[in-house]
């Protein structure tokens, strides 16, 4: 049966770095700036060990001095502080002062600034493709509103879009099976009519998986397939590769 809909992450599957480029290059730039220069392989070791101990947890009590913020926004905050705290820690220098703001700024100007990011030509026309074969594009996502507002309008992908579901709109993240059932809900369609693109196997296939849905396609610019972890997906670099089986009736 053909695929209805196609579920979509934004960062790192719709919006990419440039060729050559990903975030650790960008954490790296940003590092130097605190007076931490470290490697771009060592800090995506810190990141990924952060992120790994820090999904899941409670972030709805924000302290005061942080401002006015969203939980989400606080929990990378709080990663990114963690990942300074650690990289300081194994480059034997002082950590630099007041690191959860720094992790707060890290998060803004990553997330929230469009011109680091590109949508590469092979996803425009990945997208152009299913929307010729009338295949609805539905964007779901972790992120707050405005900050895939302002990516979406930069990098020009409204038109692309039939539909734009946020976490900071429904209260759910992916993984949590909350989220997929909202967007399930919202659509009136059956996880049976619906195929989950992104690029984080646990957060975007997990969590599709965990409600129903089969059809999963994992994109990243790795150049050996992750471990399946226990999922039956399809894996790729460029997402043009997947059509044949969101097309196939």
């Amino acid at each position: 049966m053909k695929t209805k809909y196609v579920l979509i992450d934004l960062m790192f599957t719709i919006a990419n770095t440039p060729i050559g480029k990903d975030r650790f290059d960008q954490y790296q730039t940003m590092f130097k700036g605190y007076g931490l220069k470290a490697s771009r392989e060592l800090i995506e070791e810190i990141y990924g060990i952060a992120r790994k101990s820090m999904e899941g947890l409670n972030y709805s009590n924000i302290p005061s001095d942080l401002g006015d913020i969203t939980a989400y926004a606080y929990k990378w905050a709080s990663i990114n502080e963690k990942v300074i705290t650690e990289t300081a820690s194994r480059l034997n220098v002082a950590v630099p002062n007041n690191p959860i703001m720094l992790g707060l700024e890290i998060y803004e100007r990553l997330m929230g600034d469009p011109t680091l990011f590109v949508v590469r030509e092979e996803m425009r026309e990945f997208l152009d493709t299913l929307i010729n074969n009338k295949i609805k594009v539905v964007l779901a996502t972790n992120q707050e509103l405005e900050l895939v507002q302002r990516m979406l309008e930069h990098h020009g992908l409204f038109s692309r879009l039939e539909d734009i579901i946020v976490s900071d709109q429904i209260g759910h993240e992916k993984p949590e099976p909350e989220f997929f059932n909202c967007v399930l809900n919202k659509l009136g369609v059956e996880a049976g009519d619906v195929a989950m693109v992104g690029n984080n196997l646990k957060n975007d296939l997990g969590g599709a998986a965990k409600v129903g849905i089969k059809s999963l396609f994992l994109l990243n610019d790795k150049e050996q397939q992750p471990e399946k972890d226990g999922l039956q997906y399809v894996w790729a670099n460029d997402p043009r590769e997947f059509l044949p089986h969101l097309l196939a009736a």
